[in-house]
């Protein structure tokens, strides 16, 4: 189950809407507590869903059977191969929309590039917008909450750890090393910019730009080769 743990772990970290929201935190004012806000919020929401999730409904509501280690294994890699096969017909699909407009985009405007009129222009932020990013940490600490929602890989793996065998203090410990290793994105920023923060910055602004280089295709390569390789231990493990 370790293996499942952390890889699901390592990957949070690859969310370039989480990278993306660290920037803003750390381009506001007091940058280090907008950040502690932002980390205590995504970890307080992780930790409550999970406590929820594996000692009070699994407990208290539901029965759910004990699962071994093999059956985790190979559940979370059968939802990694759904998962990439999801993937991978959302980018033929978009590619394919994306070749419709840019014919049609071709055709109505005969070849011409659009005037001045026609092209988008930067509008100044709002009143909200300007309130939205003021000095309170906590709508960093909001914005955290908001990313830390519960996916289903997560769902899963907390349905997962509360169905296991293993002691209560076992299952705490598996959600505390989840939760540190799923927010080491947000963590080492928190230290390497009290150091340097203009090198921090630019480090996470090139780390969003591979990130979103990535083509969703790469992703579900990644995930079904993880897939297989979890099916694999679990079938040898049983």
């Amino acid at each position: 189950m370790w293996t499942t743990v952390l890889a699901l772990a390592i990957a949070v970290n690859f969310d370039p809407t989480r990278i993306g929201f660290i920037l803003v935190v750390l381009s506001r004012p007091r940058p280090i507590l907008q950040l502690a806000a932002y980390l205590a919020g995504g970890v307080l929401m992780s930790a409550a869903v999970a406590i929820l999730v594996v000692f009070v409904v699994h407990h208290g509501l539901f029965s759910i059977p004990e699962i071994d280690g093999a059956t985790v294994q190979i559940a979370v890699g059968i939802l990694a191969l759904l998962l990439a096969g999801v993937l991978a017909a959302s980018t033929s699909v978009g590619r394919r929309t994306r070749s419709k407009v840019a014919v049609g985009s071709k055709v109505a405007a005969g070849g011409v590039d659009p005037g001045p009129e026609d092209k988008t222009v930067a509008k100044k932020p709002g009143r909200f917008e300007r309130s939205s990013l003021g000095t309170s940490p906590w709508f960093s600490g909001a914005m955290g909450v908001s990313t830390a929602l519960p996916s289903v890989e997560y769902m899963a793996l907390l349905v997962v750890i509360g169905a296991s065998s293993v002691s209560a203090w076992a299952k705490a410990l598996t959600i505390g090393v989840y939760l540190l290793v799923a927010n080491i994105v947000s963590a080492v920023p928190l230290v390497s910019y009290y150091i340097a923060p203009e090198r921090t910055r630019s480090a996470l602004e090139g780390f969003q730009t591979w990130i979103r280089a990535r083509k969703r295709r790469d992703f579900a390569v990644v995930l079904a080769v993880a897939g297989l390789v979890l099916i694999g231990m679990g079938i040898a493990g049983r």
